[in-house]
Order: structure tokens, then sequence, then C-alpha cells
């Protein structure tokens, strides 16, 4: 009879489990966001972006979700595309690089999720390391922290009194891209958006 508490337990993980539209893939992908793929063709069932940004083969997008998230926002979903590496500077190819969401609608298959305390994430990516601080708006600062070798950063809240800080953000790139080295613009372009 002791197999059954560990039977119910895994039967509450696989319904627990997010299905693939809401599932993030370290390294791969952000529901049906993938890396790698071609920004026109595999984003175009999201629909216009609500905010763009870019020049010189180089966009950053933004689909504003209906969820309300952390500091009253609403939840967002941010894809950066530019030329792939290797490709030649006249090509007019462009990949999906860096895929960011705020929406709790996601999570991963070790069951992160937005709002997990930070203390989560060491057990499962103990190569982990700060990248960045973000400061959007009149929020206080975010930091960010990247696992750079497993393709995945997670954007933190501030610690508050008697509250550790927790995730309220995930982004996917490709393993083996430090976030602190070769950023996307994406610190500029989030401080940018909060300030709109």
């Amino acid at each position: 009879m002791h197999f059954l508490p560990t039977l119910l337990l895994a039967g509450a993980a696989v319904l627990a489990a997010p299905g693939p539209r809401y599932l993030v893939v370290p390294g791969r992908s952000i529901g049906t966001v993938a890396l790698g793929t071609d920004p026109l063709n595999s984003l175009a069932p999201l629909g216009p972006p609500t905010h763009t940004e870019g020049a010189l083969g180089e966009s950053w997008n933004t689909w504003v979700g209906k969820e309300t998230v952390a500091g009253n926002r609403p939840s967002q979903l941010d894809v950066f595309w530019a030329r792939p590496a290797g490709a030649a500077p006249g090509s007019k190819a462009r990949t999906v690089q860096l895929i960011r969401t705020t929406s709790p609608a996601f999570k991963l298959a070790n069951g992160l999720h937005i709002g997990s305390p930070v203390a989560d994430i060491a057990p499962r990516y103990p190569r982990h390391d700060k990248a960045l601080t973000l400061q959007l708006g009149t929020e206080e600062p975010r930091s960010l922290l990247d696992a750079p070798f497993d393709g995945i950063a997670f954007e933190l809240s501030r610690p508050e009194r008697g509250k550790s800080a927790a995730i309220v953000a995930f982004l996917v790139h490709a393993p083996g891209v430090m976030l602190y080295k070769q950023d996307f613009g994406l610190k500029a372009y989030l401080e940018a958006q909060a300030r709109k």
C-alpha cells in the first residue's frame, strides 16, 4: 500500500504539467514561439504586436495580454529577432533570438512558474548568475538571473519585508548565450516600454 501515495502524487504532477501551448522549454521555446524560427511566419498567429521597435534588421516586438501581473501591469510577450549568427551581412534572413513572458499561464516542466520564490531556482539551475538590473518605470529595480548554459533567465521582483524575491518573467535564449555579455538591447527596450 506504500505505492498508493506515490502514485497519487505522480498523477497530480502530470495533471499540473502545462500543455505545449503554455510550456516554457529552456533554450528552445515559450509556448508556440520558438528560437531560431522565421519571425514573419512563426509569429503571424499572434496578430500584430502592440509595440514594436527596431532598426538595421533587428526588432523588439511586444504583445500585451489581458492578465494583470506584478505592479498591476498587463502581462507581456516580448520577442527579439535579428539576423542569425554567421549570416551574410546583406542577408534578409531573420530569426527569433530571445523570448520573454510575464504571463502566469506559462510554466516549466520542472514546476517553476511566475510567482515561484527565488530559492526554487538554484536547485534546478545551479549554474546561474546575476546578469542585469532593470529599472522598469517607477517600480523597484528588478534583478535578472541567467542560467546561460541552459538557455533560460529569470526576472525577479525585489524582496519585500517578510517576502523573498519571486519570478516575474521567464526569458528563453539559445544555450551558451550570456545575457550580461549580449543583452539584445533588452534592458534599454524594457526600460523604455515601462516609461510609456
